[in-house]
């Protein structure tokens, strides 16, 4: 069958509150560490597991650090600081023939939120290249709550996705996009990434949908263009159609 390559997120957003929730108390921060990304991350695994039953899965999840270097001169005197970025890949599962009841338990553990930023399109192109041959299908569920932080250019930032697609398509790999967008707390978000995430999906006959507790303790004024995205991916009519089509998709693979 097709083999299913997920890709999970462990950026630290995914256990933070950019905000307390209203009703929280705090003497002075205005932020706390929360799991709740994360466990609804957890949660759609836990469902898509089931569907993976059987099938030939790897499963990876990823991140990306920066690190800063002081820069000297020739008398060796201290001139300033360099940034550089560093990809975090991470394989926890590779199988023929997943088995999620002994094994959904170590992936759900491994996944902890302990990356810095998002290393995402570059650490897809690089996993992809290293694990599979050209000319054969493969179906992608990428499971994140934001865009890509830390890839070089011009892999970084929504566009990267471009960049990626022409990079596999040149070397005549077959992709088709899954993606579950997480939304929570008051994590920065814009309609325009969450339209293009939806078209890689739609375009490569995969599927969309959003988790998200609407921004409900978000003390910002949510974006009307982006409330309208939320409105009409984050339904249970659309996380139904993205798992009847994971369900769907297996059954045709046999």
């Amino acid at each position: 069958g097709v083999p299913n390559l997920v890709y999970l997120d462990d950026s630290t957003s995914m256990v933070q509150y950019w905000d307390l929730p209203k009703d929280a108390f705090a003497l002075s921060r205005k932020w706390r560490w929360e799991d709740t990304c994360l466990d609804a991350g957890k949660n759609e695994l836990n469902e898509l597991a089931s569907l993976l039953e059987g099938t030939p899965t790897r499963v990876v999840k990823f991140g990306g650090v920066t690190h800063f270097d002081e820069e000297f001169d020739n008398l060796g005197r201290r001139q300033g600081w360099t940034s550089r970025q560093e990809m975090l890949r991470t394989l926890l599962l590779e199988s023929d023939n997943f088995r999620g009841a002994r094994e959904l338990r170590n992936l759900l553990d491994a996944w902890d939120g302990s990356s810095q930023g998002t290393y995402m399109w570059k650490m897809i192109e690089t996993d992809i290249l290293a694990a599979y041959r050209p000319h054969s299908p493969i179906r992608v569920h990428l499971i994140t709550d934001g865009v890509d932080t830390h890839s070089p250019a011009p892999f970084d930032g929504i566009r990267g996705m471009d960049t990626l697609q022409s990079s596999l398509r040149e070397r005549g790999y077959r992709i088709e996009w899954n993606i579950i967008l997480l939304l929570f707390g008051s994590h920065c978000f814009d309609a325009v990434a969450v339209e293009r995430y939806e078209e890689l999906c739609r375009s490569s006959g995969g599927s969309f949908f959003i988790a998200s507790d609407g921004y409900e303790h978000s003390q910002h004024k949510l974006e009307a263009k982006l409330q309208a995205q939320i409105g009409l991916h984050a339904t249970v009519e659309a996380r139904r159609r993205y798992f009847d089509h994971a369900r769907s998709a297996r059954t045709d693979d046999g």
